[in-house]
């Protein structure tokens, strides 16, 4: 049996894989101290981020929310405040990090199989790794551009702004791109095993995206391509974290020169989205059905809707079935039903991506 970087480059490549992945066991996410720094402060801790916000660990979700600061109750920035973000908002400078300094630590739990928990978990303690040759190595480079705007003044304003300031909001995301980028190239320079770089950047709720597919094109798409073409031009996947339902900014986003998007949920339609760009577009995700939901649930019953989820959505290697419910059972049922298909690509139906409608 290939190793599961192997299988795993083999899906990323759109190579169908020998086998289905599984999420939690066949990466390695490697701790780099700067994205940390960046993001948010340790999971249980609560403070400041390298861009000035405030950041509530909340023990019951386990997870950072960010918060006005407590010392003057108020943002970094507010929408009045955005023609001259600049004024308010100081982006970390990779340059100016001892990156030497910090590697070896970073990269210690990789290789010893001693995974820490970081923000692509959301706060979940990854499975260990084993060595850099066995898992693919992932690194969370933390929030993208909404994201971003949206912890530094609100969500509120945050969205406001993309109607109301569109030129500073653009300028900002373009400078955004540019630091993402510089980030990026450090990694790649002082943890050259990194296979693949992952950003967060959620932009659709239940229903619908946050913002029309307009907006995206004119401010989210130029720092977007800018990002995943230095990637590109450094030879490491670029993997977007979104969730919601966002299905209708799909089109625009691959036509920028999305390929990997991970937390695919259920709310948007994952079949029809393979059968159109099952050849160009990775997805990781796709078993959170609200079904799981529902009380009485039992493992075998969660085993026997994610099952079907997986033999309708895993034809042709162009998703690894996921999901971050909190539902009691499911991430058990969603392991115990990938290891039950271990054959699942022997079969030449299943190692084709469904036709178009």
């Amino acid at each position: 049996m290939i190793s599961y970087r192997e299988n795993l480059l083999k899906f990323y490549h759109r190579q169908c894989p020998d086998y289905i992945p599984d999420m939690r066991r066949d990466f390695s996410p490697a701790n780099v101290s700067f994205c940390q720094y960046e993001a948010h402060p340790p999971i249980g801790e609560s403070g400041y981020d390298g861009f000035g916000v405030y950041w509530q660990y909340e023990e019951k979700s386990k997870a950072h929310m960010p918060m006005p600061d407590p010392k003057t109750g108020r943002y970094v920035m507010t929408l009045d405040d955005m023609e001259n973000w600049r004024d308010f908002i100081k982006i970390p400078d990779p340059d100016a990090y001892d990156w030497e300094a910090h590697v070896a630590e970073d990269m210690a739990g990789v290789r010893a199989g001693q995974a820490r928990p970081i923000a692509t978990m959301r706060g979940v303690e990854s499975n260990p790794g084993e060595d850099f040759e066995t898992k693919l190595v992932n690194v969370s480079i933390g929030h993208g551009m909404f994201e971003r705007l949206h912890s530094l003044m609100g969500m509120e304003d945050g969205a406001m702004a993309l109607v109301a300031e569109p030129e500073a909001v653009r300028e900002f995301f373009d400078a955004l791109a540019d630091y993402k980028c510089r980030t990026i190239e450090k990694i790649v320079r002082y943890y050259p095993k990194v296979d693949l770089i992952d950003m967060s950047d959620d932009w659709g709720h239940q229903n619908a995206a946050f913002f029309s597919v307009d907006t995206w094109n004119e401010l989210f798409r130029p720092g977007m391509t800018k990002i995943i073409n230095c990637c590109k031009r450094l030879g490491i996947l670029f993997q977007l974290h979104s969730c919601g339902r966002w299905e209708k900014i799909i089109p625009a986003a691959v036509d920028a020169g999305l390929e990997h998007w991970t937390s695919s949920q259920a709310v948007n339609d994952l079949e029809s989205i393979l059968k159109t760009y099952g050849h160009r577009l990775t997805m990781i995700g796709g078993c959170d059905v609200k079904e799981i939901q529902m009380p009485g649930m039992t493992v075998e019953k969660i085993k026997a809707i994610v099952g079907e989820r997986i033999d309708t959505l895993c034809r042709g290697g162009c998703l690894i079935p996921f999901g971050n419910s909190s539902t009691p059972f499911f991430r058990q049922a969603v392991e115990e039903c990938v290891a039950e298909r271990a054959d699942f690509y022997e079969k030449p139906e299943n190692r084709r991506v469904p036709d178009p409608d």
